[in-house]
């Protein structure tokens, strides 16, 4: 039992050292161990192990730094002690320099010393509350309490998040856009159970209203436009609730080999507004113009016919866009990587700017449903500020949309989630509608 015990213990001293094997060891004068007993355990021997974890991890070194302190110890000795556990149990010796506590990345403000930058604790926690603290009073008094709990600065606080970032660039957000543009709108395309009677006063425009193919196609059949249908229901009630956008939403027919029933059915509506002295109302299609495409954009390098492919689809779809008054492309997240979604917004927003006509994206607070996983849920709150800023410089006015539950159906409205705390806070900097201490929502 005694000896399957060392050779176990024998066995895990040779894996803590083995990741610095491809160091030389360094160049110790002999140390004099006394009569200290040689073995693979007890204390001096943790220190052993203590040593090799802090070749590659700040906090394991300054514990072992200050543990040599405690004991009295120097480098030298524990060298020479894991030189003599290894002659006579066959470990692998020490090797690697004096385990150092400071960063080894310069971009490290000094402020940290040698804090281990982690995407978890209580200081990574703290850089996320000091971020929502600026769209949350709430947040802000939590972030201030646990700050001064904690004994450290905003400073401090700054450079860890600052430090995260260039360690987890995933985590990194854009800068804010530079300046707020007139008449700029953040426009109210979410439906949710149990939503607050008005959004005054919250940053939101009116809500655009969305034709689903469910008001579009009462009957059965969903294969032919109803014109009688779009003539005596849809218009007389698009003219009785007044909207200034009108989102048509018909995702089943190909765009490019069915385009006529599209042109049909944009057609009528806009006719029937407008014999009635309607000229306010302005129509377009959801995702249509340009064509949605994830994968063109993202892998035009590797992929080069499907991004030509998809620039030729883009060209035939002119003939629809002369018939709208608004382009509404899709920017729905489909992907965790949020350079790729950013490559992905740039382009499509490039190409429906092709059409000559004002450019209102939508955009989803949740990971797209067609997501193995993820489907559904809420996306972090800075891949949300992401999007936002992304979108803001590129565009005439921002589109929300939303929401749905996992399984299905409208999720239940929670004004305490973190996207749409954001979502006031970014109206109230860039948009031309006010966020006020009467927002409700």
């Amino acid at each position: 039992m005694v000896r399957l015990r060392g050779a176990a213990v024998a066995a895990a001293a040779m894996l803590a050292c083995a990741l610095l094997a491809a160091a030389p060891a360094p160049a110790h004068a002999a140390v004099d161990l006394g009569n200290v007993v040689i073995q693979p355990s007890g204390w001096r021997y943790n220190l052993v192990i203590m040593r090799a974890a802090g070749q590659t991890n700040t906090y394991k070194a300054e514990q072992y730094l200050s543990y040599l302190t405690k004991y009295n110890l120097t480098d030298e000795w524990v060298v020479a002690y894991a030189a003599a556990v290894a002659a006579q149990y066959g470990t692998a010796p020490a090797s690697g320099p004096t385990p150092s506590p400071l960063p080894s990345d310069p971009s490290i403000d000094p402020i940290l010393g040698n804090t281990e930058i982690l995407k978890s604790g209580w200081r990574y926690q703290l850089t996320v509350l000091k971020e929502q603290g600026k769209y949350s009073a709430a947040k802000q008094a939590e972030y201030e309490y646990y700050r001064d709990r904690n004994n450290v600065t905003d400073a401090y606080v700054d450079a860890y998040a600052k430090a995260v970032a260039a360690k987890f660039p995933e985590d990194a957000v854009t800068a804010p856009p530079p300046e707020k543009k007139a008449a700029f709108k953040i426009f109210r395309g979410f439906r949710y159970t149990g939503m607050p009677s008005s959004f005054a006063y919250c940053g939101m425009s009116e809500y655009m209203r969305i034709l689903y193919d469910t008001e579009l196609f009462p009957g059965n059949s969903k294969e032919m436009p109803d014109v009688a249908h779009l003539q005596n229901k849809i218009v007389p009630t698009l003219l009785k609730e007044n909207k200034q956008y009108v989102v048509i939403d018909i995702e089943h027919w190909d765009p490019i080999l069915e385009m006529d029933k599209l042109i049909t059915v944009v057609r009528t509506l806009k006719q029937g507004v407008r014999a009635a002295g309607n000229t306010r109302m302005k129509f377009g299609f959801y995702m249509l113009l340009p064509i949605r495409d994830f994968l063109a954009p993202t892998k035009k390098a590797s992929q080069p016919e499907r991004w030509e492919r998809w620039m030729a689809q883009n060209e035939q779809m002119r003939r629809l866009a002369a018939e709208v008054d608004v382009v509404f492309p899709s920017l729905y997240t489909v992907s965790e990587n949020r350079a790729d979604w950013v490559t992905f917004a740039n382009a499509n927003i490039a190409e429906a700017r092709k059409y000559g006509k004002p450019v209102i994206p939508f955009i989803w607070p949740q990971y797209h449903d067609t997501m193995l996983g993820l489907g559904t849920t809420y996306m972090p709150v800075n891949y949300w500020e992401l999007q936002l800023n992304t979108i803001y410089p590129l565009s005439d006015g921002i589109a929300i949309w939303g929401s749905v539950k996992k399984g299905g159906g409208w999720d239940a409205w929670d004004g305490s989630r973190d996207w749409w705390a954001f979502a006031k806070n970014f109206s109230s900097r860039y948009s031309s509608v006010a966020v006020t201490s009467a927002c409700k929502a």
